[in-house]
């Protein structure tokens, strides 16, 4: 396509010439036969024409295609996931209730943290716009061998999974202490509903 709209000019030329328009006569277009081969030429000028315009309408659309985004977050994505907090041996926590919960604003996420952390001066700061945070708590526990973490999150048909890992050693005889093991994550924004996938795993003794 691109040395047909190349060869436009030379065409041109002729059928120029063919209208009248002083163009001079070469050995293509003088002697018998000149009005079959001007004629033909004319055909290739219009074939050209067209081509050449069929060729700019496929460039304007690879352009439009190309600057247009490609959905997000298509099934069975996985998100990104930016952990915020986690404490394993928090003991003056006031949320003794295990749960998972999910703040789609700052008011809310703020309650739950300084819920998690009422020592804290400050919370973390996150764009609700674009993100929502999660919270996984353990409730109170017997020791401080056991924690939390929101490793990995999956954009489903219907749902968003977030897989949440709970190390529990086992058969260890340790001091008591009183905790309330939590984690938060920022997960990217989707208007489904989130949902937590638990797996627990054994994990030496400290």
């Amino acid at each position: 396509m691109e040395r047909m709209c190349a060869t436009t000019p030379r065409v041109s030329k002729a059928v120029f010439s063919w209208l009248g328009a002083g163009y001079p006569a070469d050995d293509t277009d003088s002697g018998h036969g000149g009005s079959y081969v001007k004629r033909t030429q004319v055909c290739l000028f219009c074939l050209t024409l067209l081509a050449c315009a069929d060729e700019g309408d496929d460039t304007t659309q690879l352009v439009e295609n190309a600057s247009t985004p490609p959905l997000s977050f298509e099934s069975n994505t996985r998100l990104e996931v930016v952990p915020i907090d986690a404490a394993s041996c928090k003991g003056e926590a006031m949320r003794p209730q295990a749960g998972f919960e999910v703040y789609q604003d700052a008011n809310s996420f703020k309650a739950a943290y300084l819920t998690a952390r009422p020592d804290a001066s400050s919370v973390p700061a996150v764009d609700f716009g674009r993100y929502v945070v999660v919270g996984a708590f353990l409730g109170l526990q017997a020791s401080c061998s056991v924690d939390v973490a929101i490793v990995s999150a999956t954009n489903k048909e219907d749902s968003v999974e977030v897989d949440v890992k709970i190390g529990r050693p086992e058969g260890c005889t340790g001091v008591a202490a009183t905790s309330f093991p939590f984690a938060f994550a920022r997960l990217n924004r989707i208007d489904k509903p989130y949902v937590s996938i638990e797996q627990t795993e054994n994990k030496p003794c400290p």
